[in-house]
């Protein structure tokens, strides 16, 4: 009988301790979790992985495309030209991406026959030479849609950005697969935001572009029509607000959007004004580039099943 009630006894602590450390792991729904958190957890991608446009080697330079062209900034901010973003008159570059000594690109066929697929991927080396086409874009016997113009990339794995279409997906493309091998009805900024929201349910706004060092990111619109960048600390539930205004033209007749990407501790703003650099205060304001790179761009019109390209100029 006594040993029975020590058996007992031990059972009971080994459930108990067992549901502590459980409990200890998710959040606590039934209160406000931001009260008791003291810093904004890790989400399983890291803040580079949802910057538009830069992207930064293991030498600390920075890559990213703008107008007619794909370039480089190295560590005292000379920018120069890699390569343009047509290739043999047949691969229009639509997004690239820096990523373990290449550059990916995702391309648009151009002259081509839309039946055969729009979509593919390739790369280049860091000097925009030794051009190789990888991929057609294919997930269960089926072309991928050919409005997707941007993607990531990470531990391996592409991850392909269908904004534009009814459904708005997120393909994945396995470097090691060298195929497409998943597909969800998301985008990659709803699933962190939605991540967060379980943390921090009272946050104030309805969009997070960025987490860095404790705070969210985010652009919103006044009454007054202005561009704030707003700088907001869920655990202390205060806020920074940035004026960035004068990097938005209105109306828009560009088509160019204004994003902000973070590499390190340095803001970037793109926009029909130019590329603009800045240090983690948004201060320090250099000008990479200015709005004369945008006076041409490509246009692909479909006729006849033909994608044919277009250069417009200003």
């Amino acid at each position: 009988m006594k040993l029975y009630k020590v058996l007992l006894i031990l059972f009971i602590s080994i459930v108990c301790v067992s549901c502590t450390s459980s409990e200890k792991q998710l959040p606590n729904t039934n209160t406000n979790e931001s009260i008791t958190m003291r810093e904004v957890p890790e989400y399983k991608h890291p803040d580079d992985f949802f910057n538009k446009t830069f992207t930064k080697d293991e030498d600390g330079n920075y890559y990213f495309m703008a107008g007619l062209n794909y370039y480089k900034v190295d560590q005292k901010n000379k920018v120069t030209k890699v390569f343009n973003i047509l290739f043999q008159n047949k691969y229009l570059v639509r997004d690239a991406k820096y990523y373990e000594g290449k550059i990916y690109l995702l391309i648009s066929k151009v002259n081509h026959k839309v039946e055969n697929g729009a979509l593919g991927l390739a790369t280049v080396d860091l000097h925009g030479n030794n051009f190789q086409y990888l991929d057609n874009l294919v997930y269960n016997e089926k072309y991928l849609p050919g409005n997707i113009v941007n993607f990531r990339i990470e531990n391996r794995n592409i991850y392909l950005l269908d904004l534009y279409s009814e459904i708005q997906k997120v393909f994945t493309y396995s470097l090691d697969s060298r195929a497409v091998v998943d597909s969800k009805e998301t985008t990659i900024e709803e699933e962190r935001f939605e991540f967060y929201n379980k943390y921090f349910p009272d946050y104030p706004y309805k969009d997070i572009q960025h987490v860095r060092n404790n705070n969210f990111y985010h652009v919103i619109e006044t009454e007054k029509k202005e561009k704030i960048f707003v700088q907001y600390d869920p655990i202390h539930k205060t806020k920074e607000e940035y004026n960035i205004t004068d990097y938005y033209v209105s109306p828009n007749t560009t088509g160019i959007l204004v994003h902000i990407d973070m590499v390190d501790n340095n803001w970037f703003i793109f926009s029909s004004k130019g590329v603009f650099k800045f240090d983690k205060n948004f201060e320090n304001k250099q000008q990479l580039l200015d709005s004369s790179i945008f006076n041409q761009h490509y246009i692909l019109h479909l006729r006849d099943g033909m994608v044919n390209l277009e250069l417009v100029k200003k």
